[in-house]
């Protein structure tokens, strides 16, 4: 079970031991941790110090990447692809559903968020008349330009 936090809102505990993955930004995530949440370093404090029943813990940070930690991984940073945004609307919810669906096709935790990452990341830098083309394929292909 993912758990998107957007809008933030308060998270019974009773929620989130159903919970597998709770993803946050970096404004949800300063509600939760109760202080800001500016760099990679803060969001990595901040899951050290938070307990939650839920095993896994993702902070999306837009342009700085992400902070992810589970019951087996100590929070780690995965970088954003480099890219020239044009708008972010829409990020989060292209990161939820590719993670989700690399997560569904069997991919693990840092396959999947490493994917969705890239999705992400093309989709903010694609003109919003385009947006609508983005498939599997073409975050593959941005993928390799990425890689070379």
């Amino acid at each position: 079970v993912v758990l998107n936090a957007a809008p933030m809102r308060r998270l019974e505990e009773n929620l989130l031991k159903h919970v597998d993955i709770l993803i946050v930004n970096q404004i949800e995530a300063e509600a939760l941790l109760g202080h800001p949440v500016a760099t990679i370093a803060d969001a990595k404090a901040g899951l050290r110090k938070l307990h939650l029943p839920c095993p896994t813990i993702v902070v999306t940070l837009g342009e700085q990447g992400l902070v992810y930690n589970s019951s087996q991984i100590p929070p780690t940073h995965l970088a954003a692809p480099p890219v020239d945004c044009i708008s972010t609307h829409g990020a989060g919810d292209t990161f939820v559903g590719a993670l989700c669906a690399r997560l569904v096709g069997g991919d693990d935790l840092y396959a999947a968020l490493s994917y969705a990452s890239r999705a992400a990341a093309l989709h903010v830098s694609t003109p919003f008349e385009l947006r609508h083309t983005i498939a599997p394929e073409g975050v593959e292909a941005f993928a390799r330009t990425l890689d070379a």
